[in-house]
């Protein structure tokens, strides 16, 4: 498949990511996994990771049985990216916010070809960098298992954001316990 194939698939499940257990979802997660497992370290591991981000909160959400563990690639990247030498002063995934996560769809297929004119304000080399790259790789390592890692943006762990959603658009579930359903996720947030 192509990066814009690729890119689109791990879009839609980024935006289905409540599908409970979906193989083909599997599938894919999977595939990007083992890609990303057998060169944690290779000049296009910012693919595989950035795919793993799109498709990370499907993985944190109802995954079917043995894809959590296969994620683990991501650990592996970050391992091997983390300490190589750089000389850029800062890096996008410490700066990305969690509506930025919509925008890598469509920023991977520029990032992979450079005679795509370039609209973003840093520059190619310091996205795809080693430091970068494992940073984004953090960020998906968090949204999977909240508070697992540092040095990334905190964000809210996938199950509060549709209670919160609810809760703040007037339509909570029945059964919801307001004030504890507040406090639990704003004391999980303090504490990542």
């Amino acid at each position: 498949m192509s990066i814009d194939e690729l890119s689109r698939s791990w879009e839609e499940i980024q935006e289905e990511y409540e599908e409970f257990r979906n193989s083909r979802y599997d599938r894919t997660v999977l595939d990007c996994a083992a890609r990303l497992a057998a060169e944690p370290g290779g000049t296009s591991a910012y693919v595989w990771t950035l795919g793993l981000v799109l498709m990370a909160r499907y993985v944190a959400w109802v995954p079917g049985e043995g894809v959590v563990p296969q994620v683990a690639a991501l650990k592996a990247n970050d391992t091997a990216l983390r300490d190589r030498a750089c000389d850029h002063e800062s890096h996008p995934y410490s700066g990305h916010a969690e509506r930025d996560d919509a925008d890598l769809a469509q920023l991977l297929p520029e990032l992979a070809d450079e005679t795509v004119e370039w609209r973003m304000d840093q520059p190619r080399d310091q996205w795809r960098c080693p430091h970068n790259v494992a940073g984004f790789a953090r960020i998906a390592m968090d949204i999977i298992d909240p508070g697992s890692v540092e040095d990334v943006p905190p964000r809210l762990p996938v199950d509060a954001v549709d209670t919160l959603a609810a809760l703040l658009h007037g339509y909570p579930k029945p059964w919801t316990d307001v004030e504890e359903e507040i406090t639990s996720h704003a004391r999980g947030l303090s504490y990542a």
